[in-house]
């Protein structure tokens, strides 16, 4: 992630910190946030009508490991040409690793740059990085083994559709 970018985050975080007790007093006064996991976001993936974001993702990843997703969001930065960081500009838990598989037919990653806002279709996996070498029958460039060390959850990709920009 960028030093610009973190310092975004840390100015939002702020911000946010800040307005909390007036959040907290429009809750005592009646107005309930909605309850967590309640609403259309809590819908399995296949009765999903819109892709979810990547922050949406992340915070259902163990409902979501090993099924078959879409997913919004940007491409923040290309880790080499089979794969890339997706974010959806929240401000935790918004990025996730998106491998494009060695088997994927019809993809064409030279036409995606950083900062394309695209939509991502494929499984979740949730395993180790040697462990989903091991499942893709890819052995991944050891600068790219050391990219995604404790790496826990990816994308594994079947289509990407780009977005208008």
């Amino acid at each position: 992630m960028t030093r610009i970018r973190k310092q975004a985050q840390r100015f939002v975080l702020a911000v946010g910190l800040m307005l909390l007790p007036a959040l907290s007093m429009a809750a005592d006064q009646g107005t309930r946030p909605q309850a967590k996991g309640a609403g259309p976001q809590s819908r399995p993936a296949a009765a999903q009508s819109s892709p979810m974001n990547v922050e949406q993702l992340n915070d259902n990843i163990a409902q979501y490991s090993g099924r078959q997703v879409s997913v919004a969001g940007e491409i923040e930065e290309w880790l080499d040409s089979r794969s890339f960081v997706l974010e959806s500009g929240g401000l935790f838990n918004d990025e996730i690793a998106v491998v494009v598989p060695p088997n994927a037919k019809g993809l064409d990653l030279q036409r995606l740059h950083e900062d394309a806002d695209v939509v991502v279709s494929g499984t979740v996996r949730s395993v180790p990085v040697i462990e989903l070498e091991r499942e893709l029958g890819w052995d991944f460039d050891p600068e790219l083994e050391v990219e995604l060390e404790g790496t826990k959850n990816f994308l594994v990709v079947d289509r990407i559709t780009r977005q208008r920009d």
